[in-house]
């Protein structure tokens, strides 16, 4: 009897044994397989996410490609949501709150022809913010800041190929040259800049007072010459050692007829000159005829394309308002005829050019006005 119950102890403890060992197998197989469903599914979501990080990654990269696109390349870091709203700021932005000409002799607006600043006032507001506008000239050892311009991220300059930069400034012969002096200083190691100064017999005018060490001659160059239009003659008194240079003879004799962009013009002719209204039409291209213009008649008006393919950054200083003689049922129908305030920042608006600065000049009760215009792919307009 005790040898048979030893017996059954014994059987049953070998089999709880032989149950303990399969359940240990058993929880052992589900880990492992609980492992490897893990595992695999770990590799599963990496697979997963890895073209997702690589399509971040392009995101990235594209989140300014708008903005680099419109901006013809100037602006490589705005994102297209920042470009979208600077684009609706222009496009809701008219040029004009009065759209006839002061210079017309039956105008409603020819009384501001000799308040050129109650004109301004009401027209032609800047349309476009620049990241980083800044106002060149105006370093501590200059004692006058009028000759100061607002200039559109002038530090990009700094990321063009040795040699690709170029800048001309149409001086006056009572300017400070300020603007000129601190783009000298700051950029005048990787730009070639040149500057018509009427009376700069001597290379350099007197009121020349650059600081630090200067560039090497060739980078910066001063020009006796002023600027004329090619459909006039020159305005204004000169010396008889000053050449007047049309646009085209200017680029011609610095040798810059193949170049392709200009990076900056800075134009400010003064009073007696006031050029800006004589000789926009050489280097942009006017704004197209109205649709009721014959085509014969079109193909009569069509002019010589602008010499240099994108003026990328224009600082314009008009001179109160320009006097047009020619009758306004004329004007239409002339070729190449004296601009007007509206045909000047009309043709700017039609070649993609968007203002940035618009700065009274108070020394004259603001009947002169400092701009300052981008140029962008007209498509930014609409």
């Amino acid at each position: 009897m005790k040898l048979q119950h030893r017996n059954h102890r014994a059987k049953r403890g070998s089999g709880g044994n032989a149950m303990q060992l399969c359940r240990a197998m058993i929880l052992a197989c589900g880990m492992s397989v609980l492992y490897w469903t893990h595992q695999s599914e770990s590799s599963s979501l990496l697979l997963v996410q890895q073209p997702r990080h690589t399509s971040l990654s392009q995101s990235n990269q594209d989140c300014c490609a708008l903005a680099r696109q419109e901006s013809l390349g100037f602006f490589q870091d705005i994102t297209d949501a920042t470009w979208r709203r600077q684009q609706a700021r222009a496009r809701r932005t008219s040029l004009f709150m009065m759209d006839d000409s002061p210079q017309h002799q039956h105008s409603t607006t020819a009384a501001f022809l000799h308040k050129p600043h109650r004109w301004y006032f009401r027209n032609l507001q800047p349309d476009f913010s620049c990241p980083h506008v800044e106002r060149i000239g105006v370093a501590p050892h200059r004692k006058n800041k009028n000759d100061a311009r607002w200039t559109c991220d002038p530090d990009r300059l700094l990321t063009k190929q040795p040699q690709s930069c170029l800048i001309y400034s149409i001086a006056h012969a009572k300017s400070k040259l300020h603007w000129e002096q601190d783009m000298v200083e700051r950029y005048g190691h990787v730009c070639e800049i040149h500057i018509l100064y009427p009376g700069a017999t001597s290379g350099i005018p007197k009121t020349w007072n650059v600081t630090q060490q200067q560039p090497p001659s060739q980078q910066f160059q001063f020009h006796d010459a002023t600027l004329r239009s090619s459909a006039g003659p020159t305005q204004g008194n000169h010396s008889s050692s000053t050449a007047t240079w049309t646009f085209a003879q200017m680029v011609q004799r610095l040798g810059h007829q193949n170049r392709r962009t200009l990076d900056i013009l800075k134009l400010d002719c003064g009073d007696e000159d006031a050029c800006e209204w004589t000789t926009f039409s050489d280097w942009i291209l006017p704004p197209p005829l109205a649709q009721d213009v014959p085509q014969q008649q079109q193909q009569q008006e069509l002019v010589t394309p602008p010499i240099f393919q994108m003026i990328r950054q224009l600082l314009l200083t008009t001179n109160g308002l320009p006097v047009v003689v020619v009758p306004a049922q004329q004007q239409e129908h002339q070729h190449n005829p004296p601009a007007d305030a509206l045909t000047l920042f009309t043709a700017l608006r039609h070649n993609g050019y968007a203002m940035f600065a618009k700065e009274p000049d108070l020394q004259v009760q603001g009947a002169n006005v400092h701009f300052g215009f981008v140029q962008l792919h007209p498509a930014f307009f609409g």
